[in-house]
């Protein structure tokens, strides 16, 4: 998934700075990353922001608060990543996921360092706590949802969609090195697979087209 850049994101900010909704979300984000999300407690988030625990209960009443806050940020943020990139698509059939792809495969800051540290926050946070993933499930439904309209054969956009959710899993827990030439093969293959179902469906269409002319030629030539 793509995300973002967290202003304090592994360090604390310095001691006297104004705090802020995000920089706390920070904060815990940190903690869970660095410390595991065992040691993510409200006087462990508040140490790292440097604000006071009142401070912090001012934002997030309850852990569960915050968590329900960090996890809807990285995915509101992935979220308005993957439009912006669908939105730079051009308009033709599989613009959606050829977008998602552009976010997860072709730009130059996919797999940094950043982006691989909120996923692995995220998941650990859902593994945590499984009533959370809402957020994330209604991303993906509507991502499913616009690929199926997007003017592919049936089941194309959700195979690309499919493979890029593997895909990122496969970098969170680290089970295959991601090169820089491996991940274009990857975006390759994919584009390739888009454009060959593309073609067979203009195909069977034309091919669906003549059909029915011949069917209609041979009615109106029968007496």
């Amino acid at each position: 998934m793509g995300g973002w850049t967290g202003v304090w994101l592994g360090m604390p900010p310095p001691r006297g700075a104004s705090f802020s909704h995000d920089a706390l979300l920070d904060a815990a984000e940190a903690v869970i990353h660095e410390e595991g999300i065992g040691n993510l407690t409200l006087d462990a988030v508040a140490a790292r922001a440097r604000v006071s625990k009142g401070g912090l209960l001012h934002h997030f009443p309850t852990k569960e608060k915050l968590l329900e806050a960090m996890v809807r940020r990285i995915v509101d943020s992935w979220y308005r990543n993957a439009i912006a990139a669908i939105g730079g698509m051009q308009p033709r059939p599989g613009r959606v996921v050829r977008g998602v792809m552009s976010l997860c495969l072709d730009r130059a800051d996919c797999g940094n360092e950043t982006l691989h540290r909120s996923s692995f926050v995220l998941v650990t946070a859902l593994v945590n706590n499984p009533k959370l993933v809402q957020p994330l499930r209604d991303v993906h439904r509507e991502l499913q949802k616009q690929a199926a309209r997007d003017g592919l054969p049936p089941g194309v956009g959700e195979s690309v969609l499919l493979a890029l959710d593997g895909l990122w899993f496969e970098q969170i827990f680290g089970l295959h090195e991601m090169t820089a030439l491996r991940r274009a093969k990857i975006s390759s293959a994919l584009h390739r697979f888009l454009e060959m179902s593309r073609a067979s469906e203009q195909s069977r269409q034309r091919r669906a087209s003549v059909r029915r002319k011949r069917r209609i030629n041979t009615r109106k030539a029968t007496p």
